[in-house]
């Protein structure tokens, strides 16, 4: 399946009242997309983002709802989002938000990050 319209799926976390509010959505243009979510008095933050390659067997909206459906949650979103990028191949970017997982992958060191394959084993 060749590569339309949104190219990247991506979760934010916003803070209210000590609890994490999770999104996720799809864009082609995620610096855009993330101005317009913080055009309002809630403030969204980056937790990760997953650059699709241009051939995959799941559309962008199939996989976004997938990923939607099966983790709530900070930290089980952003499994979710690990074990998804590894089937599909995409590129994964993520910050440096304080949920166990995200840690785990900071603590690599260089940039990109290169993570052992045992990692991928946990998802």
């Amino acid at each position: 399946m060749a590569a339309r319209g949104h190219t990247c799926v991506y979760l934010l976390v916003r803070y209210h009242d000590d609890k994490a509010h999770t999104f996720i959505g799809s864009t082609c243009d995620f610096s855009n997309r993330l101005r317009e979510h913080n055009a309002s008095t809630a403030k969204w933050l980056p937790v990760m983002l997953l650059k699709m390659p241009a051939r995959r067997e799941m559309g962008v909206k199939a996989l976004r709802e997938t990923w939607k459906r099966n983790a709530r949650g900070l930290d089980s979103r952003a499994r979710y989002g690990f074990k998804l990028a590894k089937q599909c191949n995409a590129t994964v970017y993520v910050h440096s938000i304080d949920t166990p997982i995200l840690n785990m992958v900071n603590a690599f060191e260089g940039e990109p990050k290169r993570v052992p394959d045992t990692f991928w084993d946990t998802f």
